[in-house]
């Protein structure tokens, strides 16, 4: 596993929500524009 993910994964009751906010970038099929939305995750 790389170390970016091993940091990732390592999310506990003390993280912030800086540490929990992921950006996922997708290319539309048709448009060809990027579209770009921002989660926050809990394990």
């Amino acid at each position: 596993m790389s170390p970016d993910v091993a940091r990732a994964l390592a999310i506990d009751d003390a993280s912030t929500t800086e540490d929990r906010t992921i950006d996922i970038t997708t290319i539309g099929r048709r448009s060809g524009e990027p579209s770009r939305i921002e989660i926050v995750f809990y394990r």
